[in-house]
């Protein structure tokens, strides 16, 4: 039974139906403020998160989050209805900036993009809910395409500050917990690191990649693939993929997708400063990838020596100019060069090839990172990758065989026993909706069904 119910009528407020009950801690309905007439919207905590504390005080949370900010980009809050768990805030026409991005590449075989001005546009927008935002303190921390709200005029509204983290103040999750959306979340939310504004930076360039080229930034076949990339891999220049993208925008991508929070844009503004500074510029020509041509060398493998029980190798070009690459790992990865087993990270290889070169970090059985690095003439290129922390899943189910969607893409048989990052993330059992579970460290979490009674 819901908090809510169409027809009910609750103070000021009448409820006329619902809008959507999928995902997220709230369903929302349309709504009539009988006083001033005129339609809101109501966002009411789902039933099965009543007696969850910790997610029934993140739904009272958002509510005054948003009653902080004001800002023509940040929807509206009027009234916080605690009896019922609900808060009223203004009534949006138009459509999430995801179900745009699924019309426009419905039945294409390849991706489209946006116009680059409509994709500045958007995303400008967003930066000034963002700036406003970051300057009370707060963080989003789940800037997507599904929390981007475009009017029927163009206007822009960022919504869901349900996962919203306050500057300063102890977060209701672990503090290794990273929660949000992993095709756009910052490789230090990834890892549960302390974040500030410069992550909703980050998740912002990611939006603006998709836009401008029609893919994710970042994409695999499972999860895990997913947040390493994040972590680790090279983002494929936008304008390798969109010739039309002008190469000051490019670059502007690249600078607010950085790895790390001091290489990107530091503010909101100063991001959407420099987009309108693109945008008010001729674009020119198209811009051609800046990718150098590699040059070839012949490679010979001479052998391995043993130093200090790790493996030592020498790549001797045929002009036999070297350099050296260093990798470094969060945790112990095997070392791959080229496809050939070098020993266990991290270490030092002292003569390799000059050019460019593939290394890959393996944790037999579990996860493999994969970079390419350019090695130079005696300088020495370093390789860092950081693996996620991960805890065990348990999936149980009356039936074997029975199948779990995990977090919409990964789906796993009963019983299993599976790893998943740490963190907040999302189970379906077959025709049921879907739930929430979170994963910790050193801890085994359970999800499926026993009995008819749902985990």
């Amino acid at each position: 039974m819901a908090l809510l119910q169409v027809g009910q009528v609750t103070g000021d407020f009448r409820i006329d139906r619902l809008i959507s009950d999928e995902g997220g801690m709230g369903d929302v309905f349309e709504a009539f403020q009988v006083s001033v007439r005129r339609r809101v919207a109501a966002k009411c905590l789902k039933p099965a998160f009543l007696h969850h504390d910790d997610i029934r005080r993140r739904f009272e949370d958002e509510a005054i989050l948003l009653a902080r900010l004001n800002s023509p980009h940040i929807v509206s809050i009027f009234y916080y209805d605690s009896a019922h768990l609900a808060f009223f805030m203004e009534f949006l026409n138009g459509r999430a900036l995801d179900a745009i991005l699924r019309d426009l590449q419905d039945g294409q075989q390849q991706a489209v993009p946006l116009p680059v001005k409509r994709a500045v546009d958007i995303v400008a927008q967003v930066l000034l809910a963002l700036d406003v935002a970051h300057s009370a303190g707060i963080v989003h921390r789940d800037v997507k395409p599904g929390n981007i709200f475009v009017a029927e005029n163009g206007h822009v509204k960022l919504t869901d500050f349900g996962i919203a983290k306050i500057v300063g103040r102890e977060n209701l999750e672990a503090t290794r917990v990273g929660i949000g959306s992993p095709m756009y979340m910052a490789p230090e939310q990834i890892l549960g690191q302390d974040i500030d504004g410069r992550a909703d930076i980050y998740a912002t360039g990611t939006v603006l990649y998709a836009l401008l080229t029609g893919q994710r930034a970042f994409s695999g076949r499972t999860y895990e693939e997913i947040i390493v990339k994040q972590i680790s891999e090279r983002l494929v220049p936008p304008h390798e993929i969109n010739p039309a993208i002008p190469l000051a925008l490019n670059d502007i991508v690249l600078k607010a997708t950085q790895k790390k929070p001091d290489d990107r844009f530091q503010t909101a503004s100063e991001f959407r400063n420099a987009l309108l500074s693109v945008t008010a510029a001729p674009h020119g020509e198209p811009v051609r990838s800046r990718r150098r041509p590699i040059a070839t060398y012949l490679v010979v493998l001479t052998g391995f020596t043993f130093v200090g029980g790790l493996s030592a190798f020498a790549l001797w070009p045929s002009a036999q100019a070297t350099g050296r690459i260093e990798v470094v790992a969060s945790e112990a990865a095997e070392v791959y060069l080229d496809g050939v087993r070098l020993g266990i990270a991290p270490m030092m290889l002292p003569s390799v090839a000059i050019g460019e070169r593939r290394i890959k970090l393996v944790q037999p059985g579990f996860m493999e990172i994969e970079r390419t690095v350019m090695v130079k003439r005696e300088e020495t290129a370093l390789v860092e990758a950081v693996f996620p922390t991960f805890g065990n899943v348990r999936v149980i189910a009356p039936e074997a065989g029975t199948s779990v969607l995990i977090d919409g893409s990964k789906r796993v048989a009963a019983p299993a026993t599976i790893k998943l990052p740490i963190g907040r993330h999302h189970f379906t059992l077959p025709n049921q909706p879907e739930k929430v579970f979170y994963v910790t460290e050193g801890e085994e979490a359970v999800i499926g069904e026993v009995g008819g009674e749902k985990l």
